[in-house]
């Protein structure tokens, strides 16, 4: 039938403009926009988040954040070395992409805080290793937002070492300049 095949060219024809269209309309973040500021929302912390790329497929996220929960008082400072996958789908309003990398975390105690030794401390400090994994909505004005998780293994504290397992989270908002 020749309607059916002028509407399946048309068809083919129009999917295959969308994603030129997509890709002109790009997030700026990551390419001419590669210095982002703003805050994180994490569990149990709130502060200042940093991200500068470092090549066009990663960057160096670093969070410093105050926590106060219950008994929990302490500073933190991560480090995140993010490797960025390509995008997972673009729309008017910006770009879908996921990202993963190693990182580091310390951790030092302004009060009391409960370490993963299932106790109460004071005073201290603690460090481990972390492996990030998140989804970022990238806009396509230069403001992104991120939802993270992050599988944390904690290797030493004020007593030496000690191996113990915790997850955190984080949610990120971040202007780029």
């Amino acid at each position: 039938d020749w309607s059916s095949d002028v509407c399946s060219s048309d068809l083919l024809a129009a999917l295959a403009v969308v994603p030129s269209a997509a890709a002109a309309q790009r997030s700026p973040i990551g390419s001419s926009r590669r210095f982002g500021i703003g805050a994180v929302l994490g569990f149990p912390d709130l502060g200042v988040s940093l991200n500068p790329w470092l090549s066009a497929r990663t960057s160096l996220q670093v969070d410093l954040s105050f926590a106060y929960r219950y008994d929990d008082r302490y500073g933190l400072a991560r480090v995140d070395h993010l490797f960025w996958f390509p995008t997972i789908a673009s729309a008017e309003w910006g770009d879908l992409r996921w990202y993963a990398g190693p990182g580091a975390y310390v951790g030092i105690p302004t009060g009391l805080y409960y370490s993963v030794r299932g106790e109460f401390r004071d005073r201290g400090f603690f460090l481990g290793a972390e492996a990030a994994v998140g989804l970022a909505a990238a806009f396509h004005f230069p403001l992104e937002v991120t939802l993270e998780l992050a599988p944390r293994l904690q290797l030493v504290d004020n007593d030496g070492l000690f191996v113990g397992l915790s997850v955190g989270g984080a949610v990120h908002v971040r202007y780029y300049l």
